[in-house]
């Protein structure tokens, strides 16, 4: 875990439908959006975490809900993935994989 400070960017609300759904409805001001731009990888996009507030507290304006941005870097090069093959049936998996599916 990092000692760094927390950079928020925005909150939300939790809105509750009687048939049991809910939505979170995000507020970003623009200073907010101008906090996400600085934050931005070298592909352009910026990772943000909206997170339930602390305690379950509810604050004063209704917000249940803050924004947070994700600063996390791997370190070092990424280790390339295997490329997706597609769905596999139970035909083709060995005796020690289908040991392992959990139904």
């Amino acid at each position: 875990m990092s000692d760094e400070k927390p950079i928020f960017c925005g909150s939300g609300k939790k809105i509750e439908f009687v048939n049991g759904g809910h939505i979170i409805r995000l507020s970003i001001s623009s200073r907010d959006v101008e906090t996400m731009a600085q934050h931005l990888n070298d592909k352009g996009w910026v990772t943000v975490e909206v997170k339930e507030n602390f305690d379950g507290k509810v604050t004063q304006s209704g917000f249940t809900h803050h924004c947070k941005i994700d600063t996390w870097q791997p370190k070092g090069p990424s280790k390339p993935t295997a490329p997706y093959k597609g769905p596999v049936s139970a035909g083709e998996l060995t005796d020690e994989e289908s040991d392992n599916i959990p139904f």
